[in-house]
């Protein structure tokens, strides 16, 4: 058991965090690190709702902890290093600010705050613009006739430096589980073409130019492939929807947090928001620095 590195994972008592957890406590499995629980509620969380009418202060505390240990303890093996907190604070700066020195901070789609019609909640959405470790958003993998129910990892690149942590992230994730990684760039015919049927497409040489673009950037993460089995896909779709199309079935897809073309103040790319909202397996969400 390494005692230096760790995973977190939020909690609420909704099914998504319970998928969290069950996912968390695999991982931590798998890897041989710490796990670290944490429910963290703000003073703006009806006490009611969240903790079955408990008192007010201490008692709210001692309630919420008394609770949070009944539900993990149903999770885990006696093997496992597990540190249980519930904490009185805004869940996503709880997970951000625990975050430094983690492997992996783990949330679901939505918690208990979030409203039914949303695909993603504003708490995985802040964490995985924050954090300062790979943050994993557990998505159900959805399988089904025709669906490539192979596991695999499947990662966008696109040359951002961004994209680039995702790939070597990938590629040692594939190692420790030993799986094969899916690297994909997606690329969109230019808007002139369609604008003008009469003009000789460059499809071709922007298809060539994408594939050239993984191929170079294997070649930079060579030492983190060595061992590991992968395969190249340069397809015409936007790359959140390359992405998404290859996440079915597979075991993880991972994305940095910010693209090429990013802006240096915004939080998460746009990519990266649509895979955390539409990918059929759980999302990686790898930060820029």
């Amino acid at each position: 058991m390494d005692r230096t590195a760790r995973i977190i994972v939020g909690v609420d008592h909704s099914q998504e965090s319970l998928n969290a957890l069950e996912f968390a406590v695999e991982e931590a499995a798998l890897r041989r690190v710490q796990l670290e629980v944490i429910w963290a509620w703000s003073d703006h969380t009806p006490r009611s709702h969240a903790f079955g009418g408990a008192g007010d202060g201490v008692d709210v505390q001692l309630s919420a902890q008394r609770q949070l240990e009944g539900l993990v303890e149903s999770w885990i093996s006696d093997d496992l290093d597990v540190t249980i907190r519930a904490v009185v604070d805004k869940p996503d700066t709880a997970l951000v600010d625990s975050a430094e020195r983690t492997e992996l901070l783990v949330v679901g789609t939505r918690g208990r705050g979030g409203f039914l019609g949303l695909r993603l909640g504003s708490v995985s959405v802040k964490v995985a613009g924050r954090a300062p470790c790979p943050v994993v958003v557990v998505r159900p993998t959805v399988d089904g006739p025709g669906v490539n129910t192979e596991p695999r990892i499947v990662v966008g690149v696109d040359g951002s430096d961004s994209a680039r942590n995702a790939l070597r992230w990938a590629l040692t994730e594939a190692s420790v589980r030993n799986l094969p990684v899916v690297v994909v760039n997606g690329w969109m015919e230019p808007t002139v073409v369609a604008t003008f049927p009469g003009m000789a497409s460059p499809i071709d040489a922007i298809s060539k130019a994408a594939s050239n673009l993984i191929e170079a950037e294997l070649e930079m993460a060579a030492q983190d492939a060595a061992g590991v089995t992968v395969r190249v896909q340069a397809v015409s779709a936007s790359g959140a929807s390359a992405l998404v199309d290859e996440s079915r079935g597979a075991s993880l897809v991972v994305v940095g947090s910010k693209g090429q073309g990013g802006l240096s103040r915004v939080l998460l790319g746009s990519v990266a928001q649509q895979v955390m909202c539409h990918a059929e397996c759980p999302v990686v969400v790898i930060p820029e620095n």
